[in-house]
Parts: structure tokens; sequence; C-alpha cells
């Protein structure tokens, strides 16, 4: 009988690790990289990732969807909350009132980089991965339907945070945990306002686990609609993106 092997979250690497799987999409990288996760978090705050040159791009690819708060606790923490764009606000969503009583709140923070980081806190969803993306329209006339795609103002195909091709709203999973899923995410290249803008957008949870835009099996409209939606299926909980106080109410994971 064979063993299996766990490999350790990119995340979470050291000197010693020889694999890692990737946050956002379970993508296995090799080690050793030119630059740790520590150079590689300080290259992206100063120039943003889409700036970095290609050796870069690569050796911090296993990285991309980490937060500061994985190691090192308090201290980061409020490093990174002071790299906030001054002066620029924020935005926050609260889940609106739905069948499943899933309830929450999504914080929406610009940063120096470029970058929107995403704190969120939602409790009542079902163990596991869901898909959660900012959708084109912040109309609730019908619900979550109504919010209509994903916002996408390039036509782009459908993938996660770190994807090569993704819509602007695409934004991966969020892990519930004993019902309660809290986290961050930090996507390079969101806005409040303008063509990036997210401001009267919705924020909407989906029932199952996005696939990212990867979907192997022979199920061919499985195959189309990995491309569209992640296969990311109902949409269980939604909530208007609107402006919020101009310093984050709490830090990452609430």
């Amino acid at each position: 009988m064979k063993t299996k092997i766990k490999i350790t979250n990119c995340c979470k690497t050291n000197k010693k690790t020889k694999k890692c799987v990737r946050k956002t999409d379970d993508k296995i990288f090799s080690f050793p990289r030119l630059y740790s996760q520590k150079q590689c978090q300080q290259m992206t705050r100063k120039k943003g990732y889409k700036n970095l040159g290609f050796t870069a791009r690569s050796s911090c690819a296993p990285y991309k969807g980490c937060s500061l708060r994985q190691k090192g606790g308090t201290r980061k923490i409020k490093r990174e909350k002071n790299k906030t764009k001054k002066g620029k606000g924020i935005a926050i969503a609260v889940l609106h009132q739905n069948p499943y009583k899933i309830t929450g709140e999504v914080e929406f923070i610009p940063l120096e980089s470029g970058a929107m980081r995403v704190n969120y806190k939602i409790k009542g969803l079902k163990d596991g991965k869901h898909g959660f993306h900012i959708h084109e329209y912040g109309d609730l006339r019908d619900g979550c339907e109504s919010a209509c795609a994903h916002f996408n103002p390039y036509g782009k195909k459908h993938g996660c945070v770190s994807s090569k091709e993704r819509h602007l709203g695409d934004l991966g999973n969020v892990v519930s945990k004993n019902k309660m899923a809290r986290g961050t995410i930090v996507a390079p290249d969101l806005s409040l306002y303008g063509k990036h803008g997210i401001i009267g957008r919705m924020i909407i949870v989906h029932k199952d686990e996005d696939d990212c835009g990867n979907y192997k099996g022979n199920d061919q409209k499985k195959a189309d609609e990995s491309v569209k939606t992640g296969n990311a299926g109902e949409r269980v909980a939604c909530g208007v993106i609107g402006g919020g106080h101009a310093v984050p109410l709490k830090p990452p994971g609430f």
C-alpha cells in the first residue's frame, strides 16, 4: 500500500520545502525558487505583480493569493494595513437576505501597489469551497439573478485570481469550515472607480466550487461552462458593493 505524501501549502514554505501546492488553484510547484516568499511580496507591493519581469513572475508564481497574515501574526497584518491607499476610501458589501440564511460582509481595500485586498467573513455556507465572484450589476430586483454575468469588461475567458486569463470579477473560492468562511484575497487589477471599478456591482457566493476554468472531464456541457462560470453552480448569497469608511473597519480575517 502506497503512502500518500502531503504536499505543503505554498504560503507556508520553508528552506526545506521541495514541492508545494498553490492556494488559489492547487497547482504544484518545485523548489528552490530564485526569490523567497518575502522577497516576492516586497516586489509585488512595490511594483505590482503585472509589472514584474518574466523571471520574477515565474519565481513568485507559487505565492499568488498568499496573505501576509499566514506568517508572523499581528505585526505583518499591521504593516499590510498601513499600505492601504490613503484618501481613496474602501468599499463594502453586506450579504442580502436569502433563503439559505447565509450572512456576512466583504470589504474591498485599495492598496498602494494598485491591487485590491478583499477581506471576507461569511457565515452559514456548507463546509467546502464556494465560487466567489464580482458580477456586473448591483441590481437586486430579482435577487442575485439580476446581477447578470461576471464583471468582464475585456471579454476574457473565466479563471481565478492567479490565472493567466480571467474575468476581472473572478476571485476564485472561499473555503467554509464549521459553516464559517473568513480570510483575504488579493486581486491585482481592481479599483473602486473607473473601467476596473467595483462600486455599484454585486459580490456573489456560489453553491459549488469554482474549477477556475480548468475542467478536465469528458462532459462537454461542463467543459463549456468551465470557461464561462467555473461550474460554480447556484447563486446562494449576494450583496451590492457600496462606498465604505475611509479606513478599513477591521484587519484581514475580521
